[in-house]
């Protein structure tokens, strides 16, 4: 899946960017 460039936009998408850390997992999920 394209999920490696919708990290960029994962900001907006649903995820647990509250933790410094989980954002750049978030890219890989």
């Amino acid at each position: 899946d394209s999920s490696k460039e919708v990290k960029g936009i994962k900001k907006e998408a649903p995820t647990p960017k509250k933790i410094p850390g989980i954002d750049i997992i978030s890219g890989i999920i």
